[in-house]
């Protein structure tokens, strides 16, 4: 795999946040005129191992995180996700197994635990809470409350690599938490979402093959509810491979949203939380969408032109669209073309819709219908 040159670093280099940030990052040491198609091939690296000049170079901006209530009770006009979501909401809520799925998320039920004639199990959801349970998306206060009976008094009174990683993580989410739009405060008449609780101290699943598998499983089974739409969400990996000149840079996802022709939406999973790396999965998904808008547009009028990354990491989903002005493309897609204060791309994510929380994952099911809707519409 191929990795940056130690000289494609910038010092105090940060994720912007907005233009403001990003002109900070482009200014400093005469960098405003950096491009990708000005960049050193030893600075490029691959999709997963974005340089940090790279990065610049993409110039994007990923505001603060907004949760998912505020895509639904706010933001869901900017992408035109308002006008499926009473229809998305009904095609959910008459699938019965969708209840019987919540349900066990609610009550931390087990697949194993249920025999297949039990008026409890989810036919069409199984394979999905099974893939939950292979990973360990169960409630967490289980799995700690499980932990904290099996250890000695003695190991409970010190501080052990389980209390250290605890902290560890609690830090790092406060981290990420930071990120989260103040907006939140603006609208007292919203109910405020309760801290996801902590995971396994391990903070990550077996094998990123089975969160792959769950990301996909799950989109599928609640797409399938929209009839007659060519769009499908697929396993099948997509390869991007942007060329910038005599330079270019290769890149993967972890499965699509798409028709013969045209990819509406990208898939990125990890296997660990988000805010343990959080910079370079913003860098990797950056680069990701970059090479998407390189090789096509999209389809005109799904989620009003802004591409979509749906990533799980661990047990969070999250879903991040790209908007974009014209000028933009020509920058990526001609090494002439002027650069302007709209040169930039905005990716604005949202979540985490936690797999072992039953609201966010019956919203996430009805925005997964949404989606289906609208690129059938489009």
């Amino acid at each position: 795999m191929s990795q940056p040159s130690g000289d494609a670093k910038i010092e105090g280099f940060s994720i912007p946040a907005d233009r403001n940030d990003l002109a900070e990052i482009l200014n400093f040491r005469k960098r405003k005129k950096i491009s990708l198609y000005n960049l050193r091939g030893q600075w490029f690296g691959s999709g997963s191992k974005v340089s940090e000049k790279k990065f610049a170079a993409f110039r994007a901006i990923w505001p603060r995180l907004r949760s998912h209530k505020q895509l639904f009770l706010r933001d869901s006009h900017i992408y035109g996700i308002d006008k499926f979501w009473k229809d998305a909401e009904n095609i959910a809520n008459n699938f019965s197994d969708l209840d019987k799925f919540l349900d066990m998320v609610e009550t931390d039920t087990r697949l194993k635990g249920l025999d297949v004639g039990d008026e409890r199990y989810p036919s069409i959801l199984a394979t999905l809470r099974d893939l939950h349970e292979l990973i360990g998306f169960d409630a967490p206060q289980t799995r700690q409350s499980r932990r904290m009976k099996r250890a000695a008094p003695d190991t409970q009174s010190r501080p052990s690599s389980s209390s250290r990683a605890i902290k560890k993580f609690k830090d790092a989410h406060n981290l990420l938490a930071s990120r989260t739009s103040e907006e939140t405060t603006e609208r007292p008449s919203m109910e405020q979402d309760t801290p996801s609780p902590v995971p396994d101290v391990d903070f990550e699943a077996p094998d990123e093959a089975t969160v792959n598998a769950a990301t996909v499983v799950f989109l599928r089974d609640f797409s399938s509810l929209v009839k007659d739409c060519s769009f499908e969400f697929v396993f099948e990996r997509v390869v991007f491979t942007p060329t910038f000149g005599t330079c270019s840079f290769m890149t993967h996802t972890d499965g699509a949203f798409r028709n013969r022709q045209i990819i509406l939406a990208i898939i990125e999973v990890k296997k660990v939380l988000r805010c343990h790396d959080l910079k370079s999965i913003q860098m990797q998904e950056t680069a990701e969408m970059v090479g998407l808008l390189m090789e096509q547009e999209g389809k005109k009028g799904f989620m009003n032109n802004d591409p979509v990354i749906i990533s799980q990491d661990h047990n969070e989903l999250y879903v991040t669209f790209a908007s974009f002005h014209e000028g933009y493309l020509r920058y990526l897609k001609d090494q002439d073309a002027p650069i302007t204060e709209n040169t930039y791309l905005k990716l604005q994510s949202y979540g985490p819709f936690c797999t072992y929380r039953k609201d966010r994952m019956k919203s996430f099911a009805s925005l997964v219908i949404a989606m289906t809707l609208a690129a059938k519409a489009a």
